[in-house]
């Protein structure tokens, strides 16, 4: 059946099914009874190992290259793709009661995971400001006083609370960026409390508030999304993005570090490293 590798069999629950993970991006699942050809699910793009099922046997879930944990729903062919690792995820397993699954990556962490909506079972969005405001699961905590955590007061602070996997917002926390565990990317007015705009993006990697609006890298594509959803591509082949420390953006694309004022216009371009994965720049001086 499989036309590469096989990393991972795992047995149904019943003893009915067989399920299969291979390096030729697919998933497989046998009827051990009827014996007849199994249903494929994928391609998928990363290769496939660890592969478990859910306790209610329903559901499959996979390890993948791509840092990402794939989940199937076997009736509905629904799936689902939990991030956050940065490299290869190589095992996967839920709970005895499958509210919660854990996975194991190549960048060296074990990351646990709420099964019904794939939301990290621990995360934790800091937002800067005076004062910084830090989001979990469990509330909101204002940073420096001592505070216990409580529930949010606002909208989009019970958003980033809910579904929050990265947050970013201007100095005077006027528009707020997030990037969501539910593959989307959103744009609140803090001050009136109101959602301005929402797009579904499996492909996002970071989100940054600037003066001009929000950032967005997707892939290696760098974007400047206004309030009212509208975009426009500044650069490809980019690496990472960060806040300039003189009010705009600094982008890593291949060889070079490009400097972007609030509005998106490049006002210059330094000498970089192919692969910078952070950066800054302060008294004059960039740190890749």
């Amino acid at each position: 059946g499989h036309q590469a590798g096989v990393f991972g069999i795992a047995f149904s629950p019943d003893g009915k099914s067989l399920a299969s993970a291979s390096d030729d991006h697919t998933m497989r699942i046998w009827d051990l009874v009827e014996k007849g050809r199994p249903r494929i699910f994928g391609p998928e793009q990363a290769r496939l190992y660890f592969v478990a099922f859910h306790p209610d046997g329903r559901r499959v879930a996979a390890a993948g290259t791509d840092g990402a944990v794939h989940l199937w729903d076997l009736e509905t062919g629904a799936k689902q793709l939990w991030r956050g690792h940065r490299a290869e995820v190589n095992y996967v397993r839920f709970s005895s009661d499958g509210l919660t699954a854990a996975s194991s990556s190549d960048d060296g962490t074990v990351r646990t995971w709420r099964v019904g909506h794939g939301a990290p079972l621990w995360r934790a969005p800091l937002l800067l400001g005076s004062p910084p405001e830090l989001f979990t699961h469990r509330g909101a905590m204002i940073l420096g006083q001592g505070a216990s955590d409580r529930p949010p007061q606002t909208r989009w602070g019970m958003a980033v609370m809910a579904r929050g996997r990265s947050a970013s917002t201007r100095r005077e926390r006027s528009l707020l960026c997030v990037q969501t565990t539910d593959e989307r990317f959103s744009m609140w007015d803090m001050g009136r409390d109101q959602l301005l705009y929402e797009e579904e993006d499996r492909e996002l990697r970071t989100v940054l508030a600037v003066e001009g609006g929000c950032i967005v890298l997707r892939r290696e594509e760098v974007r400047l999304y206004r309030p009212n959803g509208a975009f426009r591509v500044l650069i490809r082949a980019a690496n990472a993005i960060a806040r300039d420390s003189e009010g705009g953006l600094l982008v890593a694309a291949r060889e070079r570090v490009a400097a972007f004022d609030a509005d998106g216009r490049e006002q210059a371009s330094f000498a970089g490293r192919a692969g910078v994965s952070a950066l800054a720049r302060a008294s004059g001086r960039l740190v890749l």
